[in-house]
């Protein structure tokens, strides 16, 4: 996978695994963990954007703090209260995933 990537983008892949001896399947959805979504800041870096319940959650902000501490292009996290839009249905259209591809870099 990383070298098809290489391939198509030109960059590298920054892959993270979270092990469910880090987090728990019950805590992902309790803190609506993989709803965070990934922003491109101007000077190069990324922030992740994570629902306010992953900085209540002792395992979730430690994932997080991991993750900003370890070699990746995420340098920052900013939580967000997700809760009434999450209630309301709004399901992972409150944050989402955004990856940015060239026309060049969509394979069909």
């Amino acid at each position: 996978m990383k070298g098809k990537y290489a391939r198509c983008s030109e960059d590298e892949l920054a892959l993270i695994e979270i092990g469910p001896d880090q987090l728990s399947l019950i805590e992902a959805v309790e803190t609506y963990f993989f709803n965070s979504q990934l922003v491109s800041l101007p000077e190069g870096t990324i922030c992740l954007i994570a629902p306010t319940e992953c900085e209540q959650n002792k395992n979730a902000g430690k994932v997080l703090e991991e993750i900003v501490q370890d070699d990746n292009p995420i340098q920052t996290v900013r939580f967000v209260d997700i809760r009434q839009s999450m209630r309301n249905g709004g399901g992972p259209a409150c944050l989402r995933l955004r990856v940015a591809l060239t026309k060049s870099e969509i394979v069909k």
